[in-house]
């Protein structure tokens, strides 16, 4: 067995230590920020989509694709069906929670948001950012970690 190239361990390294106490260190920073929402939405939508560009570039760089760790549209029929499917369960459980907050008291609503705070995003930009970064991570951490970093252990 041989050994991984030094980028390669290098990148792991990044991804199983460096960005966790990265995160960790900017998330506790921000949280003290007035603006900590949208500044922790543009570190998490930076960071992940540099870290998934470094990820491709190094399977380019060793003569890999994305195909090599295992991802793949897989069959268009299937992958349409369960998008589909997806996203009118979120609809339904969009409207039936919308249904439920309509029916609170203006005091429990203020109560509950309160309590929820810094997780529920402000209208406008802070929403459509929290919606870019649910996107990001969805696609970057799958990409990242169970492709990439899972591949790396195999071949360890």
């Amino acid at each position: 067995m041989s050994q991984p190239p030094l980028d390669v361990l290098v990148f792991a390294a990044v991804l199983l230590i460096g960005y966790p106490v990265a995160d960790y260190v900017v998330a506790s920073r921000l949280k003290r920020s007035a603006q900590s929402n949208k500044w922790f939405y543009a570190w998490v939508l930076g960071s992940e989509w540099l870290l998934t560009i470094a990820a491709v570039g190094l399977l380019m760089r060793h003569g890999l694709t994305l195909s090599d760790i295992g991802e793949a549209l897989g069959r268009r029929i299937i992958t349409i069906g369960f998008v589909g499917a997806g996203l009118i369960l979120v609809a339904i459980f969009a409207g039936h929670n919308r249904k439920r907050i309509l029916k609170l008291s203006p005091e429990r609503l203020s109560k509950v948001l309160r309590r929820a705070g810094p997780l529920v995003p402000q209208p406008g930009v802070e929403r459509a950012m929290w919606v870019l970064v649910a996107v990001t991570a969805g696609f970057c951490e799958e990409l990242l970690y169970r492709g990439w970093l899972r591949r790396f252990f195999s071949d360890l």
